[in-house]
């Protein structure tokens, strides 16, 4: 995770999947963005975030009750149509 986060920079996009706590790994992902101009995009079951803890960008996956198995599918679903929405956009270039 380190060897490729340093290359970082501004332009780049660092996807985070922080869905009842922050890791360290991700901690360490947000304070780097800020001082080498990447963005973050979250995604979480967390309805409360804590500022220091917040990504540029979150989007909130619903995954079930506390007491119920949590799939990570719903999530995987979202970065899915993510792709295939900015592939779109971007058209060939998405291919390179």
């Amino acid at each position: 995770m380190i060897e490729g986060i340093a290359h970082a920079q501004k332009g780049d996009v660092a996807i985070l999947f922080s869905f009842s706590k922050l890791s360290k790994e991700g901690r360490y992902i947000l304070e780097y963005s800020k001082q080498a101009g990447f963005s973050t995009v979250a995604f979480t079951s967390r309805r409360i975030i804590p500022k220091e803890e917040c990504a540029d960008y979150s989007i909130h996956v619903y995954r079930g009750e506390d007491r119920e198995y949590h799939s990570i599918s719903a999530a995987i679903v979202m970065v899915d149509a993510l792709i295939l929405a900015l592939s779109e956009e971007i058209k060939t270039v998405a291919t390179e």
